[in-house]
């Protein structure tokens, strides 16, 4: 098979794959209206099962929130030295890399960019 056709065949996938998700994306929120209508937990099928999870969101106390905003301020000046110190790491990698000492190994990898 000649590359062009590859290349064609490919992006056509591409394409098709973005139509399955947007229907896929349709067809659960169906899904989900008509089970919320029926009052129904789940769907079972040979294919599989439809269920609702339930996550959890916390609205904290005021007090909770003031220790949050301490603990933050008390750990900023750590985590801006920790900054400095892995740029110091960094700078040393680079130096490394610009005089030869350090050894790179390459790789190659294809990727496609649909239009």
């Amino acid at each position: 098979m000649e590359t062009k056709s590859l290349v064609e065949e490919y992006a056509k996938i591409e394409n098709q794959i973005k139509e399955f998700e947007s229907r896929k994306k349709e067809i659960k929120n169906t899904l989900q209206e008509e089970m919320t209508n029926l009052g129904a937990d789940q769907i079972k099928s040979d294919l599989g099962m439809f269920y609702f999870r339930t996550s959890k969101k916390w609205s904290y106390p005021t007090s909770v929130i003031e220790l949050e905003n301490k603990v933050k301020k008390e750990v900023k000046p750590l985590q801006e030295e920790i900054k400095n110190k892995e740029g110091l790491i960094k700078e040393a990698k680079k130096q490394s890399e610009e005089s030869g000492e350090a050894i790179a190994e390459e790789t190659k990898s294809l990727v496609f960019k649909a239009k």
